[in-house]
């Protein structure tokens, strides 16, 4: 199954924001967007191979990444909801 792909205006229109990491001697540089929801944040990194979505649950100090099987903009838009995500529904 196909990981659902999105332009970086489709994510700004949606409520995404652009995040730049800084490379160090062990880790590259790299571009993701987020937003934050209820507990946490939805991430898409385009350049990942297998998975492009991922959610990260913060509860007190402790996360947890959960990979996401997207493959249309409804889905996006459900999980968003449920996760009280502020966002536009943008098709």
């Amino acid at each position: 199954m196909s990981q659902l792909k999105l332009t970086n205006k489709e994510l700004s229109e949606i409520g995404f924001e652009e995040i730049r990491s800084k490379g160090d001697k062990m880790n590259d540089a790299k571009t993701y967007f987020k937003i934050k929801t209820l507990n946490g944040y939805f991430y898409y990194n385009p350049k990942e191979e297998v998975y492009t979505w991922y959610h990260k649950t913060l509860i007190g100090e402790v996360a947890n990444e959960i990979h996401l099987d997207l493959a249309r903009k409804p889905e996006l838009f459900v999980l968003l909801a449920c996760f009280k995500a502020k966002f536009n529904m943008v098709f």
